[in-house]
C-alpha cells in the first residue's frame, strides 16, 4: 500500500520579549496579529467576495502556523500544551536575552526535554554564550542569526532548516 506524502504546515514557536520584534516575525511570515483580529479578517474578506471578485484587502496566506510568546517559561508551557494535543512544533525561534525569567538557551533545553528533535534557531542581538557553549548544552538542530536580520533571509534560515514534508511558505 502507497502512503500519500501529505504536507501540512510548519508549527513555528516564536520566543521574544520585545513587541517590535513580534511585529516583524508577523510581517515576515504574513501572521495575524491574534485571534479576533483574524476573524475580522475572514469576515471582511466574505463581504469583499460578496461585493466584488478582487479583494484589495486580502492578505497573502501564512508562511507557518505560529505562536508567539514573550518569556522562556511561557514557551515552555504553551509546547507542553501543543505536545499534548499532539501537535507539537517543528522548530523554535528564540531570542537569547528574554528577561525575566530563564534566558534562550534554558529555553531551548527544557524544549528539548519536550521535543528532543525540535528545530532550534536562535535569533538574537547579543548572546552570552559561545558556539562551544551551546554545542555541548544542545548537540544538533540548533543554528544563530544575529539581528538585525532581514524577512527574506529570516524566511530562507527558516526553509533550510525545515524537513521537506513540512509545508513553509505562502505559494
Amino acid at each position: 500500500m502507497e502512503v500519500l506524502n501529505q504536507h501540512r504546515l510548519a508549527r513555528l514557536l516564536i520566543v521574544d520579549d520585545d513587541p517590535r520584534i513580534h511585529d516583524f516575525y508577523r510581517e515576515a511570515l504574513s501572521l495575524s496579529h491574534n485571534s479576533d483580529e483574524a476573524e475580522l479578517e475572514v469576515d471582511i474578506d466574505e463581504m469583499f467576495a460578496i461585493l466584488e471578485e478582487d479583494n484589495p484587502l486580502q492578505e497573502e496566506a501564512a508562511y507557518c502556523d505560529a505562536t508567539l510568546a514573550n518569556q522562556g517559561l511561557e514557551a515552555l508551557r504553551i509546547s507542553n500544551e501543543m505536545v499534548e494535543k499532539g501537535a507539537p512544533f517543528d522548530l523554535a525561534l528564540l531570542d537569547m536575552r528574554i528577561p525575566p525569567g530563564i534566558d534562550g538557551l534554558e529555553t531551548a533545553k527544557g524544549l528539548r526535554k519536550q521535543l528532543p528533535q525540535l528545530l532550534i534557531i536562535f535569533v538574537t542581538a547579543y548572546s552570552d554564550y559561545r558556539d562551544e557553549q551551546l554545542m555541548e548544552q544542545l548537540e544538533q538542530n540548533y543554528s544563530m542569526l544575529h539581528k538585525p536580520i532581514g524577512q527574506q533571509q529570516l524566511r530562507d534560515e527558516i526553509s533550510k532548516a525545515l524537513p521537506s514534508e513540512l509545508q513553509f511558505g505562502n505559494a
